[in-house]
């Protein structure tokens, strides 16, 4: 007998019924599953014996999210300006820095605002080699002290010169593979 086909119509009906059903049975189990799957952090224990989630985390985490979502639109529609950014910044006792958008729990810690819109890192100018200057970093400039010197002005002269020999390498470069390909 072959498959899918059957001489009695009502043993075959039968077959595709019985199918159906365990599907979906099948899909009634997955979504028994998931639910169980999602709810389960709000009822498993953790190491504090207290749920792994809780209904405040989730709404909080939740509400968060959805202000951020709902805040796009809005920063687009206002031109893509976005307001400073609030970071904190503090000393651990090895003496390495953190920094952090959420206010730590240690003491002794410094508030930054910084404006998305400005370089927050000062570059290096050719002069400069030793390890200090490497390591200072302009974060925010609230009009007490004037913004570092980004680097030398490039000379023009110099800048025509170096496009000029660009130019000439890329010739150099594609008649080198005109060559090769003649040859092919």
């Amino acid at each position: 007998m072959a498959y899918g086909k059957c001489d009695d119509v009502g043993r075959f009906n039968a077959r595709v019924l019985v199918n159906i059903v365990r599907m979906k049975l099948f899909v009634k189990l997955m979504m028994l599953v998931l639910v169980l799957a999602v709810s389960g952090p709000f009822f498993l224990k953790g190491p504090d014996g207290q749920p792994l989630w809780s209904i405040k985390q989730f709404t909080d985490r939740a509400s968060t999210l959805l202000n951020r979502i709902t805040a796009a639109p809005s920063t687009i529609a206002a031109g893509g300006k976005v307001s400073e950014v609030v970071v904190y910044r503090w000393q651990d006792e090895q003496g390495q820095w953190h920094f952090s958008g959420e206010p730590p729990v240690v003491q002794g810690y410094d508030v930054m605002s910084i404006d998305p819109d400005t370089n927050a890192m000062r570059l290096l100018s050719d002069s400069s080699t030793d390890d200090t200057d490497v390591e200072e970093v302009v974060l925010v400039n609230d009009g007490s002290e004037p913004f570092p010197r980004i680097g030398p002005i490039p000379d023009p002269e110099a800048t025509r010169q170096l496009i000029e020999d660009a130019r000439a390498i890329q010739d150099l470069v594609d008649q080198r593979k005109a060559d090769i390909d003649a040859l092919d």
